[in-house]
């Protein structure tokens, strides 16, 4: 039951499914539409700006991220980014 979260380019949550349910506390109807960052507190290892430039840039990244459960628990998450493209469209 892995966490699988999905966003476009504006950052917005479209994907969040039962794994991110029950590591993080949010149902998918409160978390879809959110900014990940700003819903999950994030903490990234450099600058957030830099840290998405980067990403876009390389096309991916693996690293651990801090982030906050709805419970107000702090969670250091082992994470994969990958950008995707889908008709064109990134």
């Amino acid at each position: 039951h892995e966490a699988i979260m999905v966003s476009d380019t504006s950052g917005e949550v479209l994907l969040w499914n039962k794994g991110c349910e029950d590591v993080y506390g949010y149902t998918r109807a409160e978390a879809i539409g959110k900014r990940p960052d700003e819903l999950l507190h994030t903490r990234y290892p450099v600058d957030r700006q830099r840290f998405w430039k980067e990403i876009l840039e390389q096309r991916s990244w693996r690293g651990e991220i801090e982030q906050v459960s709805k419970s107000g628990k702090g969670l250091w998450i082992e994470t994969r980014l990958e950008v995707l493209e889908f008709d064109g469209a990134t």
